[in-house]
């Protein structure tokens, strides 16, 4: 598997497009997370759960909802992010101002990463991510993503992702972290990687999933 750049995304990010969120900013919606991970009915218990791109705290309040139905209880609730948009929670260890990228993020291991990362920087942030993860990544992307001559060499090729969950309505992130109140033209999948021992990751099993509302 190839290496991620050790470029800080932010000192390399460049907008393409003028209506783009600002640093990439679309925000997983709460209910999508609690959705995937009933439908993945991972047990969490004693493990820690890393969310590096925490933003405004979207995936990271699925991530407590869903433990919290289960009566699971992690080691450790860690989130980070580049940019500080406010988001407290005294359940987790939240640090702002790293940068998943760069080669002074201080969190090398942990036992799951769960993560809606910048498209613009998804390759890099993906192969962290492996990197990191010691049981199991989970990733919420564009469809497309799964195509790319550069993902197909550097990733997929090597290790692809263990399950993919393909929805089968479209959802709709939220541009800023806002809720939007239109429709959306992208399509969106979970990619899952189960890095347990004695799991052959060669090839993937494709699901559909519904859309939680």
């Amino acid at each position: 598997m190839g290496q991620y750049t050790n470029k800080g995304l932010y000192n390399s990010y460049k907008k393409n497009n003028k209506e783009r969120a600002e640093l990439d900013y679309y925000a997983t919606p709460t209910a999508e997370v609690v959705n995937i991970l009933e439908t993945l009915n991972y047990d969490f218990s004693c493990l820690d759960i890393l969310e590096p791109c925490v933003g405004g705290g979207h995936m990271m309040k699925g991530i407590i909802q869903y433990c919290e139905n289960h009566n699971q209880e992690p080691s450790l609730y860690i989130g980070t992010d580049f940019v500080d948009r406010g988001y407290t929670n005294k359940n987790c260890t939240l640090t702002y101002g790293l940068d998943f990228l760069s080669d002074d993020y201080p969190i090398e291991k942990a036992d799951v990463v769960i993560m809606n990362p910048p498209y613009a920087t998804l390759e890099p942030f993906l192969i962290r991510g492996l990197e990191i993860a010691q049981e199991k990544l989970i990733v919420l992307c564009r469809t497309q993503v799964l195509e790319g001559a550069s993902r197909y060499k550097n990733i997929f090729s090597t290790c692809p992702p263990t399950e993919i969950y393909q929805y089968v309505e479209r959802v709709q992130c939220w541009k800023n972290g806002k809720k939007p109140t239109g429709s959306s033209a992208q399509a969106y999948c979970w990619l899952v990687w189960d890095k347990a021992p004695g799991v052959q990751m060669k090839h993937p099993q494709l699901h559909w999933i519904h859309r939680a509302d």
